[in-house]
């Protein structure tokens, strides 16, 4: 449901350093997204197959395109079919589908592990999902009709309560404060009452709205309500 990518744009969209976020030089001082050059996707190219589908809302219709390593190629990934974006059904935005993950790195196939890795994309969907309360996040296995988390859209406090129990929220403060001697220098959050006893600490932080690496950890026993 995002803004869509012009059909016209699908044919470079996953070379290295593609953006459609910038326009002039000054746009690097009011990047408010995550991150801008565009090596998400091409970095998805390289280890899997990728489908594309999308649509600007003052496009007709839907377009799709393939890609590896980089580059478009043809329907489901084929390297000797025409490499062009075809129309598709689709609704106004992007979905992006990734098949075949690890295919050209058979070392990292060999030992990827899908039920690991789903449950270490749930724990991701989970933190931005208390980040993000504004936004519905829906994280569920291919093939399942019943998602394993929806966060619905509500306020921080109650995602928060549905992850981590009633007792976890119930003596939140909210902190918000502002330096500025340093440049863009803002921090915002919930944090638990010195006081509240507790037999596990939870530690979710972000940084210009992304979970660097190590930036969460729950340490003790879970214990909800």
């Amino acid at each position: 449901d995002g803004c869509g990518i012009a059909a016209e744009d699908l044919v470079i969209l996953c070379q290295r350093h593609t953006t459609s976020k910038l326009k002039a030089y000054e746009d690097l001082e009011a990047i408010t997204t995550y991150g801008f050059r565009g090596e998400a996707l091409s970095s998805l190219s390289y280890v899997s197959v990728l489908k594309i589908a999308s649509k600007p809302k003052e496009q007709e219709t839907a377009y799709e395109a393939w890609y590896k390593m980089g580059r478009i190629v043809g329907a489901e990934g084929n390297e000797r079919a025409e490499a062009v974006p075809r129309k598709c059904g689709g609704e106004d935005g992007t979905t992006i589908c990734a098949k075949e993950m690890f295919y050209s790195v058979p070392d990292r196939k060999r030992v990827f592990n899908t039920t690991s890795e789903y449950f270490k994309i749930l724990s991701v969907v989970r933190k931005y999902s208390m980040h993000l309360p504004h936004i519905q996040f829906v994280c569920k296995k291919v093939g399942n009709r019943v998602a394993d988390y929806v966060s619905g859209i509500k306020s921080r406090q109650e995602i928060i309560e549905g992850l981590y129990g009633k007792k976890a929220v119930k003596n939140l403060l909210e902190i918000s404060f502002k330096k500025p001697e340093i440049f863009l220098t803002k921090v915002t959050g919930l944090i638990s009452k010195p006081t509240e006893p507790t037999n596990k600490v939870i530690t979710v932080i972000f940084i210009n709205g992304i979970v660097p690496h190590n930036g969460s950890r729950e340490v003790g026993e879970e214990q909800k309500d």
